[in-house]
């Protein structure tokens, strides 16, 4: 893995070739900073204004992509013309959820709830089709503890629910739904298959697409890590500046567009 800077112009000769552009993004950790509650976060600003323009550019296909719900995200973006994606891509415009999977998570926020207990430093964050366990603020035993708790818990569901890693997080979700990777490539290959698919995304959520568009460009925020990711930069402020020079290679392009 590289930092994406280093190997811009490869990068750069790539965007301006391309006949169109499948553009994948995280939100929490890559199109804005992680914070320690998640309403306390907000998106970076360049970062904003740069999805504006690329999301009014005819040669660009635009998905966010997070663990949020998608109204929530819709909230939080602000921008027009691009596909929001809650819950792992699996809260979509116009599908309702499956009133058995609600239920399923429902019993499982009484459950864990119990167990958790106020554990300090823990927060359990109910978003109807999945639960979110954030211990960024605990103390490292409350941590351990809950950690061990939501695994425990999980496993007396015997399948029906799984656990996800996320930065600072665990996902308990229904097994039904698909991880990131079965969304964007299902999303590229019918929507925009002769496209350059590109996904940035910051945690172990995002591993995954980095292997569902290893032929595109696949970027992870934050420290250099194992990841299966191409490229890294540094925090969303660098994914603001990435958005920025896509618009601008797109204004390079080196061949016209065929109309055939």
């Amino acid at each position: 893995m590289r930092r994406l800077a280093e190997d811009w112009e490869r990068i750069a000769c790539r965007l301006r070739d391309a006949h169109r552009i499948a553009l994948f993004l995280d939100f929490d950790g890559t199109l804005a900073a992680v914070a320690d509650a998640p309403e306390r976060t907000s998106i970076n600003l360049s970062a904003r204004g740069a999805l504006r323009r690329l999301a009014a550019n005819s040669r660009v296909d635009a998905w966010i992509i997070s663990g949020r719900r998608r109204a929530n995200l819709c909230d939080m973006v602000g921008v027009r013309g691009i596909g929001y994606l809650g819950i792992q891509g699996a809260d979509v415009a116009g599908v309702a959820f499956s009133e058995a999977l609600v239920a399923r998570v429902a019993k499982a926020r009484r459950g864990l709830a119990a167990q958790l207990n106020g554990t300090p430093g823990v927060i359990l964050e109910d978003k109807t089709l999945a639960l979110t366990v954030h211990y960024r603020k605990a103390r490292w035993p409350d941590e351990i503890r809950a950690r061990a708790v939501v695994h425990q818990f999980v496993d007396q569901f015997d399948g029906a629910l799984k656990c996800v890693e996320g930065d600072c997080a665990l996902e308990i979700l229904p097994r039904e739904i698909p991880n990131k990777g079965d969304v964007v490539r299902k999303i590229w290959r019918s929507r925009a298959p002769q496209a350059l698919p590109v996904f940035a995304g910051n945690d172990a959520t995002d591993e995954p697409a980095f292997v569902a568009l290893e032929s595109g460009i696949t970027i992870r925020t934050g420290a250099a890590r194992h990841t299966r990711a191409q490229y890294w930069v540094r925090d969303a402020g660098e994914v603001g500046w990435f958005l920025g020079r896509l618009e601008e290679e797109l204004r390079k392009r080196r061949h016209p567009v065929s109309n055939s």
